[in-house]
């Protein structure tokens, strides 16, 4: 313990010292900027906090898995175990880990549900995240990259954005990181024996977090054994494994025909129609070239953007991120000849899980997005380095280097001051949540506690109102009155019908519902852009015969 609190005192003497660090075993460095002092990267740096806590809100995040985690707090909180207690019909919870739902319910027991007091350890979680990446850099470069590194990624709108959101993408991002520096430093250091438990430990808390943290056993593996440490690698296997499988043994045993495993939707072509069926070996080869080629195109995942849109794929902007991803590799593979480090085996990891993911999200490429910053730097210099060889122009590269520097510090920071404005003027929600947070309201204010609700968002609705909801069910359905006998089976009281752009196909049925059955429903309420309904049911005996099949 006392060479672990040594260890940790001379980096940080290191860190403040405005010291030219040296790479510890002589891998590659970006290029440094000449306007990139380190007052100025320090100055820089020490404005991120200031940058996050202008994009807090006390305003739920219009997220779905954020409510649900919530949920689940809740249901620590009560007594019911850990369960989806949103609905009448309480069911085992065995989708998501338990790890953040638990930090949730200690926060819930301390402040209430304070949602600014959740987005703030958010904000902590991200800047000792952003801390653990310097330390992690700054053994394989100098001040300059691991700084640089530091200060793109913290300024970075998609981490910025995920900083002040109640979701476990900033919990992750730190407990990852530091345990990759601490499964590093265990194969590295012999002097110190608590490392290795350390990085087990971490890693198992990661994966209960976040279950992509799953990614970091074969980084570690890789890592190990590439410095042959065997003895290591089957230690913290075992161990990981062993910390782990409770959780396992527990979603696999319980069944629960909603929920289910990420493994099981894993298994499935669409996990939104289990009606396709499970996927084959060519299902999931043309699922990873599909999901490669979009990541590809749409590299600009260095900013926040939607997937899907279509823009990203022609024309200019497609040019532009095939070239960032070209750049990335290129980082990559000088990185790994001439230095190998965790990081490296982390990666690939974790980014051919989400090839074979069958869904894709711009989240999930948070995780592992300061060390594609990293590559991407290192990529351009070497690129700029053979073209200035070629041209007979040795600066080239110094000068590419820095416009793309100068360029990505001066969009992220307009896209920040975006939000900040957005943040300012809405608390960052779009019309479409403002209306749907008001129709609920509107449930809380005017309904009786025991209402059941029928909803797209039955957490929503749960965590911001208190009443008990189901989600639209039979998504793939087309007949209307396989919703209606849907709707009188469940005993619901009220419909709120939104107006979100993704739950169009399965709203439409029932719509045609509400529509063949006019006597049944009463509109009692519609939002100020009239947009969003609310509909009570008047449970008939019977179903009527006008009803369409």
């Amino acid at each position: 313990m006392k060479d672990t609190l040594k260890n940790l005192q001379r980096s940080a003497v290191d860190f403040f010292a405005f010291e030219e660090n040296q790479a510890t075993d002589g891998g590659p460095q970006i290029i440094q900027p000449p306007f990139l002092s380190k007052k100025l990267l320090w100055l820089l740096l020490g404005l991120i906090p200031v940058l996050y806590l202008l994009l807090l809100n006390n305003n739920l995040s219009p997220f779905v898995d954020n409510a649900r985690y919530i949920s689940a707090a809740r249901s620590l909180l009560d007594g019911s175990g850990y369960s989806r207690i949103h609905s009448q019909n309480i069911s085992p919870q065995t989708l998501y880990p338990p790890g953040y739902p638990l930090l949730l319910a200690g926060l819930i027991y301390l402040f209430s549900l304070n949602i600014l007091v959740i987005k703030l350890v958010s904000i902590v979680a991200t800047i000792c995240a952003l801390i653990a990446i310097y330390f992690l850099l700054i053994r394989h470069s100098t001040f300059i990259t691991a700084a640089t590194v530091t200060l793109l990624a913290g300024v970075n709108p998609l981490l910025a954005f995920f900083a002040t959101v109640e979701l476990t993408e900033a919990p992750y991002l730190m407990l990852s990181v530091l345990a990759l520096l601490f499964i590093e430093r265990s194969a590295d250091d012999d002097g110190s024996r608590i490392y290795l438990p350390l990085a087990i430990v971490i890693s198992a808390c990661a994966y209960y977090v976040k279950s992509s943290g799953i990614a970091l056993l074969p980084g570690a593996l890789v890592y190990f054994g590439y410095k042959k440490e065997y003895k290591k690698l089957l230690i913290f296997t075992l161990a990981f494994a062993a910390l782990i499988s409770p959780w396992l043994i527990r979603s696999f045993t319980i069944d629960t025909a909603y929920n289910g495993t990420y493994l099981k939707q894993l298994m499935w072509k669409d996990p939104y129609n289990v009606s396709l069926g499970r996927a084959g070996i060519f299902d999931f080869v043309e699922r990873a070239g599909l999901n490669l080629f979009q990541y590809v195109t749409l590299g600009v995942f260095l900013f926040r953007d939607n997937f899907g849109a279509g823009r990203w794929l022609v024309g200019p902007a497609a040019a532009i991120a095939i070239s960032f991803s070209t750049l990335v590799a290129v980082g990559y593979f000088r990185k790994v000849k001439e230095s190998f480090s965790v990081i490296d085996a982390y990666v690939p990891a974790y980014f051919s899980m989400q090839l074979l993911w069958p869904m894709l999200d711009i989240r999930f490429i948070h995780p592992i997005l300061p060390f594609v910053i990293y590559y991407f730097l290192l990529g351009a210099g070497n690129a700029g380095n053979k073209l200035g060889s070629l041209l007979s122009r040795p600066l080239l590269a110094t000068r590419v280097v820095s416009t793309l520097v100068a360029l990505l510090i001066i969009l992220s920071l307009s896209i920040n001051i975006g939000m900040v404005l957005a943040n300012t003027n809405s608390g960052r929600l779009n019309f479409e949540h403002t209306h749907f947070y008001e129709a609920i309201g509107w449930l809380k204010d005017n309904t009786d506690k025991a209402s059941y609700i029928l909803s797209v968002r039955p957490e929503v609705v749960f965590v911001l109102s208190d009443r008990k909801a189901e989600t639209y069910q039979h998504s793939y359905l087309t007949k209307p009155i396989d919703h209606y006998q849907y709707i009188l089976d469940k005993g619901f009281d009220y419909i709120v019908l939104d107006a979100f752009n993704d739950t169009a196909r399965s709203r439409r049925p029932l719509v045609k519902a509400i529509n063949a059955h006019p006597q049944d429903f009463k509109l009692v309420h519609t939002s100020s852009r009239k947009n969003i309904r609310i509909f009570e049911i008047k449970k008939p005996d019977t179903l009527s015969n006008s009803l369409p099949h």
